[in-house]
């Protein structure tokens, strides 16, 4: 669709009232917004490592950058910080995110050395309080919910599992994990 030679390209999002792709390369750093139509691609930099990003119900975005979590305009411009980062900047970032199915943005963080499971989940609240939902992971990454939202879907790419959870809507928890899927390094051929 778009031979834009992404350095590390991640995070899709179709937003089907703009008929637009909205995508991420977390080392350019960019935010990028892809109008099939057109074939214009508008790249919208960052001042730091993106993990992921949401869309804003009124409009902009919520984006979770190696140095916290920023509202944003349509066009990628910063208008103010509303969650500091939970880790150590020089070797953990934020890494791949979603709002859930009541619009709560859920993102969790990564160890880039991959030398301990110290990533976790957390939920940014309407207030902007940032909570941590879990930990013991490497790299938190996969985030996806159910249609009838009441499971989500988790990766640690490490450990090469993807974890279901029950999600209950009105707390935004995930409880009762249990292995959906498990892969090992026989299964690679």
């Amino acid at each position: 669709a778009l031979d834009v030679r992404a350095s590390l390209g991640e995070c899709p999002l179709w937003a089907a009232d703009e008929r637009a792709l909205y995508w991420i390369d977390i080392n350019a750093p960019t935010l990028n917004r892809f109008d099939p139509a057109t074939g214009e691609n508008r790249v919208m930099p960052m001042p730091a490592s993106i993990g992921s990003f949401a869309l804003r119900e009124r409009g902009g975005f919520v984006v979770a950058l190696r140095n916290g979590i920023w509202l944003a305009s349509i066009k990628g411009q910063f208008e103010r910080s509303v969650a500091e980062p939970p880790y150590e900047t020089s070797h953990h970032r934020f890494n791949d995110g979603r709002c859930d199915p009541q619009g709560r943005f859920v993102v969790g963080s990564m160890n880039e050395s991959r030398d301990a499971d110290s990533g976790a989940l957390y939920r940014l609240g309407t207030d902007f309080t940032l909570t941590r939902l879990f930990g013991n992971m490497t790299i938190s990454n996969g985030l996806a919910f159910s249609p009838d939202g009441g499971t989500m879907y988790h990766a640690d790419t490490p450990a090469r599992v993807v974890r279901a959870y029950d999600y209950d809507a009105g707390a935004a928890l995930p409880t009762n994990g249990r292995t959906f899927i498990q892969w090992h390094r026989d299964d690679e051929r």
